[in-house]
């Protein structure tokens, strides 16, 4: 069945002419004080270095970067970073187990350890299965910019870095003074989220420093769920969360020290199906947790033994506790300890990696950078006291019956970066070695050149996505890793300081396909498109429109290809993402201090597939279920007003329409959809001084 029409058609008139009204029909005046800090022209000029060894400006980098900035995030009234990547050209929201957030990129699933995330240039990727959880715990108000690279870093970054990546810039570098922030959501049924957060930065003597962090508790969806047993019950009981960040950093003159910890339990409900005699065993009425840890330590020096030559050395630590389920609740339920295995989660995890960097500017047009890094991480299986004496019978790697498991990788990386009066070169790439599977060589090639008002780049690299070790010993030792190609252009005009337009094609190719739950196959997948966007800005306000586009394919059809109802294949299109979508966004300044900010996104048709297990006398069988979402527009509407005295006061509604809009799955794991947000009334306080 089709999801209900769309109630969102009625809206859609009303934030179109919002966003038409935000347009000037005259140039104002030069006195009016410009709604950004930021222009059009700064922006390509930001310097970044998320695609690349070396800072590079925007229109420079060598890679497909969107840069989402700190004055566009408080304008629009981010409740989280959901609500920041949903507008990013090629990024989709996905479902995964437990109620666990994901992404898609350009019609691929990589809910499997494919995009790799930093925060503040500390990787957050939980090592079990490579993935981070995008939930509330990265408060939006504690953030500088995002930058997001929209196609392969492996060559810069190694795992992970196959298919995104994704880095989060706290506030407070160069900045003295604080902020507090408090936000209350409220949905159709219950309270959506209830977040506080607060940082400080300053210098204390030489010391420069920084200290922020996040708490809150909230529900992820509204309405009622079906799950893969045909059991229907009030989402709101089973999926809660909890969560806190803490986020500190101190530089003494070249010296950065740096700690991340984080920690999120969300709710899920957990259907036992049916026993040997074949009768169904339901969920209990309390919900099951899960449970993701995470802490860092990073320490980097940038030596600089001559003018032109720096060498950084860096060590982090990472320790994490993720997919960790409450045992109180699987040994309660579960009446037989060796069946409850298959509900408990115990495998805390250590990473130790150190390297260094040589970067040296062998000219003003020539800068050669080499390095090298070393990581060994450890997973052990924490066997509950009912097991105790018989790790063999209940948790045990492939291979014995050992309750530990390492690995180590050696890394050796580089890069080239040449100007000339016709085109500017990168070349570089990287060798990861690791003692469970063959060298990786991940090269790349960048092409860029700005002339006037124009730029251009060409992109070619090689990505890599190796399995994790949980993989390798959980699931299958016998599992090698998923390489990628990719060919990327993309050309941009300015032609003033307040229009901005580029447009990006691209074409990917992943074999062999990790299905990181289990379903490992020999497919390959193809993905091509293109990505369009449009920035508008002037001293009372700005408009952005995107648009992406995917065609893709996996020669896998059942566990990724998309089914209409009646099990016809759908050509060229994936599970759960949309093929086209389109985004405005904008914000006008009503008075000084004033603004109104409305967003829409729309979704093209979406497909899914979940099952329906039944017994069929003799055990437990299941059917799939493919179900179609029509398209879908999601309107969003904040107003924010910022007094002299600092503080600041925001309201507004998310989901105007009330749209149905549930999160899928991008492979086929049998999971039911989930539902989303319901309309959501927002209201924000905040002080900053």
């Amino acid at each position: 069945m089709s999801s209900r029409p769309t109630r969102a058609k009625r809206w859609l008139p009303v934030l179109c002419l919002a966003l038409a009204a935000a347009v000037p029909a005259a140039a104002p005046a030069a006195k009016e004080k410009s709604l950004v800090a930021m222009s059009l022209e700064d922006l390509l000029n930001v310097r970044i270095s998320v695609s690349s060894l070396v800072e590079k400006p925007l229109d420079e980098a060598p890679g497909i970067v969107s840069v989402i900035t700190r004055e566009e995030i408080e304008s629009s009234g981010a409740r989280t970073l959901d609500d920041l990547l949903i507008f990013v050209p090629g990024i989709t929201p996905g479902q995964d187990e437990q109620n666990a957030r994901g992404y898609g990129v350009r019609g691929l699933w990589a809910m499997e350890g494919k995009i790799l995330v930093l925060l503040d240039g500390v990787r957050l990727n939980e090592p079990l299965y490579g993935n981070t959880i995008f939930a509330r715990q990265f408060s939006v108000d504690l953030i500088e910019r995002i930058e997001i690279i929209r196609g392969p870093a492996s060559a810069v970054y190694g795992e992970f870095g196959e298919l995104a990546v994704l880095n989060i810039v706290s506030r407070g570098a160069g900045e003295k003074g604080g902020t507090a922030h408090a936000t209350y959501g409220q949905g159709r049924e219950t309270c959506n989220r209830r977040t506080v957060s607060a940082g400080w930065w300053g210098r204390v003597r030489d010391v420069d420093v920084s200290v922020t962090g996040t708490a809150g508790s909230g529900h992820l969806g509204n309405g009622d769920y079906t799950d893969k047993y045909g059991e229907t019950f009030p989402l709101e009981r089973f999926n809660g969360q909890d969560f806190w960040t803490l986020n500190a950093g101190i530089g003494y003159q070249a010296l950065t020290l740096r700690f991340i910890g984080s920690s999120l339990k969300q709710e899920t409900h957990m259907a036992l199906g049916y026993d040997a005699d074949g009768i169904f065993q339901p969920g209990p009425e309390r919900a099951l947790s899960t449970t993701f840890d995470a802490y860092a330590l990073d320490a980097k020096y940038a030596w600089t033994p001559g003018a032109a030559l720096t060498i950084t050395p860096r060590l982090t630590y990472n320790r994490s506790h993720s997919w960790r389920k409450n045992e109180d609740w699987v040994f309660d339920v579960v009446a037989d300890p060796y069946e409850a295995r298959g509900y408990y989660r115990d495998f805390p995890d250590t990473r130790l990696s150190a390297g260094a960097n040589a970067a040296w500017e062998m000219t003003p047009d020539m800068t050669l950078v080499l390095g090298g890094e070393w990581t060994r991480e450890t997973i052990q299986a924490r066997l509950p006291a009912i097991a105790a004496g018989d790790p063999w019978g209940y948790y045990y790697f492939y291979g014995d019956d050992t309750t530990k498991v390492t690995g180590t990788v050696r890394s050796f990386f580089g890069e080239y970066d040449l100007r000339t009066p016709v085109v500017d070169v990168t070349v570089g790439g990287r060798i990861d070695k690791s003692d469970r599977f063959k060298a990786a060589t991940l090269p790349r090639l960048a092409l860029t050149r700005r002339w006037g008002d124009w730029y251009a780049k060409g992109l070619a690299s090689r990505a890599y996505h190796p399995p994790t070790l949980m993989t390798t010993y959980w699931q299958d030792p016998e599992i090698q890793p998923e390489y990628a190609r990719e060919y990327e252009a993309e050309i941009g005009y300015q032609p003033s300081d307040r229009a901005l337009f580029r447009l990006n094609a691209f074409a990917i190719e992943m074999k062999p396909v990790i299905f990181y739950s289990g379903l490992f196959s020999n497919a390959t997948a193809h993905s091509r498109g293109v990505e369009a966007e449009a920035r508008f800005q002037w001293t009372r306000g700005r408009l952005d429109a995107t648009y992406s586009f995917y065609r893709a394919h996996y020669d896998d059809r059942e566990n990724a290809m998309a089914e209409d109802e009646n099990g016809n294949p759908v050509e060229d299109v994936t599970l759960g993402f949309p093929t086209h979508k389109v985004t405005l966004s904008g914000s006008l300044k009503l008075v000084e201090g004033v603004t109104v900010s409305p967003g829409i996104v729309w979704f093209s048709r979406r497909y899914g597939r979940s099952c329906l297990r039944f017994w069929d006398g003799e055990g437990e069988d299941y059917n799939a279920v493919n179900r179609v979402f029509a398209s879908t527009a999601l309107v969003n509407l904040y107003a924010r007003a910022v007094l002299p005295s600092g503080w600041e006061f925001g309201l507004g509604v998310f989901n105007l329409s009330d749209e149905e809009y549930p999160s899928l799955t991008g492979s086929y794991v049998g999971n039911p959809p989930v539902p989303g947000p319901s309309r959501e009334w927002v209201a924000r306080v905040g002080y900053s001084f």
